[in-house]
């Protein structure tokens, strides 16, 4: 995962309420790449502020059940709002969240295609 939705997981887990803008991101971000909305709603269970008619509601809404599917805000829109955190050496050639998790996991898929070749 980018390093901010790495930060975002971490607080959560950590019982950290997130800014609006930052529990958009992670949502939009963990759905994008196919997770369920009761996955995404079971990791906002340790907030403090949890309620999961709320949350669950929100989390249906950001994956589609209003017509429109929500994809998360650019690097440049997650530094603006101050949600860029430890920008690692690909977050310098990425523009959004979604192609840096394309390019991670490319670079995953070659490198395991190079050990096997190897083994």
């Amino acid at each position: 995962f980018p390093p901010c939705i790495v930060q975002a997981i971490a607080n959560v887990r950590a019982g950290v309420n997130l800014a609006h803008s930052m529990r958009f991101a992670m949502t939009s971000f963990l759905l994008n790449i196919g997770m369920t909305v009761d996955e995404v709603v079971a990791m906002f269970n340790v907030s403090p502020d949890f309620d999961e008619e709320k949350t669950r509601y929100q989390i249906q809404h950001i994956a589609g059940s209003s017509g429109t599917n929500y994809k998360p805000p650019s690097c440049n829109t997650m530094r603006t709002y101050g949600n860029c955190y430890n920008p690692d050496e690909i977050c310098k050639n990425t523009k959004h969240p979604l192609s840096y998790y394309s390019r991670r996991m490319w670079l995953k898929n070659k490198m395991e295609k190079e050990r096997e070749k190897k083994a």
